[in-house]
């Protein structure tokens, strides 16, 4: 495998849908790898922990709750950029919950 980089990847957005409304997560900085099967796009961390945090908060579904704290714990996070998606999101309360949860 090696990566690869593909500029017109660099940003974007992924829809999903709650129970209300549609959720709109923006992602930037995506990884990409050559495979002999084609390229495989990888999320950088702090999108990942936005993802697996959106499922937690719509679905109350602990294995993402422990996933995003796994990643958060492991890896190198924009903790600005994760509080202003809180924020935006309108969960800005559970950002404080999250930063706590990770010293426990």
């Amino acid at each position: 495998m090696r990566s690869v980089s593909d500029p017109t990847r660099s940003t974007g957005q992924a829809n999903c849908r709650g129970p209300d409304k549609l959720i709109v997560v923006q992602y930037t900085r995506i990884a990409s790898i050559e495979t002999d099967t084609g390229i495989v796009r990888l999320l950088n961390p702090t999108d990942t922990v936005k993802d697996r945090l959106l499922w937690y908060y719509l679905e109350q579904d602990g294995q993402c709750w422990q996933q995003a704290l796994d990643i958060a714990r492991s890896h190198t996070i924009a903790w600005r950029d994760l509080k202003t998606w809180h924020e935006r999101e309108g969960y800005a309360d559970e950002y404080a919950r999250f930063r706590g949860a990770l010293d426990k």
